[in-house]
């Protein structure tokens, strides 16, 4: 389906019983029609049919701007058939233009003004189609935009919890081990807080042979003290009885 770009031009007499300009524009001679129409303004800047022509012949060499000021400038007219073209050629220029939404409401204006136009109504019902069209086609590329923001945050949570379930596990094993150490290290320090170390036994058995051995020095002191004793008992017992003998 395409829109019908008809555009529609006076057929009425201008200034002179025969329009040149209509002659120059149906046989494309664009530029010549355009200067007639504009010598014409020129002599009265308030003809809307001669701004009309001047506006269908911009829009043929696809001046769209031009066309567009010509037109609005030809809507001064209180000729309603004739407004009704110039809304209809201006959809057409606006659709050129690339501003479907500024073409469907002339068309709807052309149509407002004259209900039996079916080219302006084959031109608005199908621009009204194309406009729904795009409007469902964005909302599902919305709808599935937004079902695949939500799946891929779904995916994103289910491995942010599977990252945080990871670390709980890696946190308690890692609190079991630390428990294990220090209960390792607890029992240690028990059994030294409830047994002498080596050091100690040692030291102690070395405390008490010196011990031993100073008591043992002590007990041979006095036994050879008695033992002198007893010679000298016995030496002047000796003496005694030689004296006694002599």
């Amino acid at each position: 389906m395409y829109i019908k770009i008809i555009i529609i031009i006076c057929s009425g007499s201008l200034l002179f019983s025969q329009d040149e300009g209509l002659t120059f524009y149906k046989n494309g001679e664009y530029g010549k029609a355009s200067s007639f129409y504009e010598s014409i303004l020129n002599k009265n800047k308030k003809n809307s049919k001669a701004s009309y022509g001047l506006g269908t012949c911009a829009y043929n060499r696809q001046e769209y701007e031009s066309a567009l000021t010509a037109f609005d400038k030809a809507l001064e007219t209180t000729d309603n058939k004739l407004k009704s073209q110039i809304f209809y050629n201006m959809g057409n220029t606006f659709y050129k233009s690339g501003k479907k939404e500024k073409s469907l409401a002339f068309f709807r204006k052309s149509l407002e003004l004259n209900p039996g136009d079916l080219d302006a109504k084959y031109n608005y019902e199908l621009l009204k189609y194309e406009e729904n069209s795009e409007k469902d086609q964005n909302q599902k590329g919305d709808n599935s935009d937004k079902s695949e923001n939500d799946e891929n945050q779904e995916n994103k949570q289910d491995r942010q919890n599977r990252k945080n379930q990871g670390e709980k596990e890696k946190k308690s094993e890692e609190n079991n081990t630390g428990a294990e150490s220090q209960d390792k290290q607890e029992n240690r320090d028990q059994d030294q807080k409830s047994s002498p170390s080596e050091q100690d036994d040692e030291q102690d058995h070395e405390r008490k042979q010196k011990e031993l051995r100073h008591a043992q020095s002590i007990l041979d002191a006095l036994k050879q003290d008695e033992k002198i004793h007893q010679k000298q008992e016995i030496s002047r017992l000796k003496t005694t009885k030689f004296d006694k003998d002599w």
